[in-house]
Order: C-alpha cells, then sequence, then structure tokens
C-alpha cells in the first residue's frame, strides 16, 4: 500500500463477488491449489481517498468508471476464510485471509490487495485495518501507509475491533 501527501493509499486488488466465489468451477478451485488469484477474476487498482473507496476495472478493463464506495455504502469490513474461499486457497500460514467487504450496493465482495504470487500473500488485513478506520474518522488512517520500500507498517487488525490488533502479525508474515 503507498500513500500520497493527498491522504490516499493506493494498491492492486484482485476481486470476486460471493456469488462468484459461489460459482466456481472443479478446474478453478484446482487452479486455486497452485495460485489464488485463479478463482479471483477482477483485478486493477484500489484507491481509498478522503471521499470514497475505488476499484478501477471493476467492470471490465477498459471501463471509464470504477467500482465507487462511499462510507454509507459499506456495511462490514473483515479478513477471514469462509465457506466460499477457504484457508486450502488461502495459504497454510494464515497470510491470505481475503479481504471481505459488505455493501449495499454490490452485495459482498472478496478482494485480495497487493498480492504476491510466490509467497501467497496479501495486505488485507492493513488495508482493513485503514478502511476501518476511514470508515471511524472520515478519512485513511495513518496506520500503514507504506511506501515504495515497504517500511511503516504497524501491527494490523484482522477484524474491525482495535483490540485484536495487538494479537496479530501482518499478511505478510511480519
Amino acid at each position: 500500500m503507498i500513500a500520497d501527501p493527498a491522504g490516499r493509499h493506493v494498491g492492486e486488488y484482485r476481486g470476486a463477488t460471493a456469488e462468484e466465489l459461489g460459482h466456481t468451477t472443479p478446474q478453478e478451485m484446482a487452479e486455486a491449489g497452485v495460485g489464488q488469484h485463479a478463482q479471483f477474476r477482477r483485478h486493477g487498482v484500489i484507491l481509498l481517498t478522503p471521499e470514497e473507496l475505488l476499484l478501477f476495472d471493476w467492470f471490465g478493463p477498459g471501463q471509464a468508471e470504477p467500482l465507487k464506495l462511499r462510507r454509507e455504502d459499506i456495511v462490514k469490513v473483515e479478513t477471514r476464510y469462509t465457506d466460499l474461499y477457504g484457508r486450502f486457497e488461502g495459504g497454510i500460514l494464515n497470510f491470505g485471509k481475503p479481504l471481505i467487504l459488505d455493501t449495499s450496493t454490490v452485495g459482498q465482495i472478496y478482494l485480495l490487495i497487493d498480492w504476491k504470487e510466490f509467497m501467497e500473500i496479501t495486505h488485507d488485513r492493513q488495508w482493513a485495518s485503514d478502511i476501518q478506520a476511514w470508515l471511524k474518522r472520515g478519512a485513511p488512517g495513518p496506520s500503514g501507509a507504506l511506501g515504495s520500500s515497504g517500511m511503516g507498517m504497524t501491527e494490523p487488525s484482522g477484524t474491525t475491533e482495535p483490540s485484536a490488533a495487538t494479537e496479530r502479525g501482518s499478511d505478510d508474515g511480519h
């Protein structure tokens, strides 16, 4: 995740709706054992601004309009394994829990943010923490702004409860 002076956070996502994950083919499930991205057909840039969360190319590559989520559109933020996307697909060391956003506009969406293929790791927990802070404070939280060096990461939360932050490490094993 990269933060810029305007208070925006930027990353790359791979995403799917709960409905799409519910219709995963056996071939896609087998491919997910090799690489998580097999089930996540949507991909693009994610941008958290002081006003909204944007998912570019959500509606297809090259589409002009991103998926725009305002605070009031996001009902719940969490990282966890589910029946639709479980531990086997997400890695064995607790690094690949998807970021799940329950929204009032497009339903439940699963995201893998800044996913690294070889290690099968993401920055989903950090994004969950920052989105929750954004929802509460009205601006992106400073807790996990990562520069290009990856420095500056703090202990993120895997849930929307601040007290859980001290119990967990980051998704990338640090």
